[in-house]
C-alpha cells in the first residue's frame, strides 16, 4: 500500500482562519458601503412669484410649508444691507418662495482695511407655504 501526501486545511489552521477572517470582513465592509441610506427625495419646484408676494416672518409659519433654500446675507448696514436683502428676496421670488423666515440676526463690529464697520448677518429661509 502506497502512502500519499494530502495535505488538509481545516478551520482551525491559523492561516485559513485569517484569510476567512478577512475575506468576511471585506464583504461585510463592502456590504455596508453598498447600503448606503436613500438619498432625500428632490424638493418640488414652484414657479416664480412677484417680488412683492415674498413676505418676511419673524417665527415659523404654523401652516404646513416647503424649505426652498437658506439664504445668508452680510453687508454694512444701511444703503449695503438694503440693497443684498433687496436681492435675496428677488432670488426667493424666483425660485417660487413666498415667504422668508427670520432664523438669526446678529449685528456686530468688523474692522476691515484698517477701518471699523458695523455689519449686520442675517440668516433667512426661503419657503414656500402651502
Amino acid at each position: 500500500m502506497s502512502k500519499s501526501k494530502v495535505r488538509v486545511t481545516t478551520a482551525h489552521h491559523p492561516r485559513y482562519s485569517y484569510s476567512r477572517a478577512v475575506a468576511v470582513a471585506t464583504a461585510a465592509f463592502i456590504a455596508a458601503g453598498c447600503a448606503a441610506p436613500k438619498p432625500p427625495p428632490p424638493l418640488p419646484v414652484y414657479p416664480p412669484v412677484p417680488e412683492s408676494a415674498v413676505r418676511q416672518l419673524g417665527h415659523l409659519p404654523s401652516t404646513p410649508y416647503d424649505k426652498l433654500e437658506i439664504v445668508t446675507i452680510e453687508a454694512e448696514a444701511g444703503a449695503q444691507y438694503l440693497s443684498a436683502l433687496r436681492d435675496a428676496r428677488q432670488s426667493a421670488a424666483s425660485k417660487g418662495g413666498n415667504a422668508m423666515i427670520l432664523v438669526e440676526d446678529k449685528i456686530f463690529r468688523d474692522r476691515t482695511n484698517g477701518r471699523h464697520g458695523i455689519v449686520r448677518r442675517t440668516i433667512y429661509w426661503v419657503v414656500h407655504l402651502k
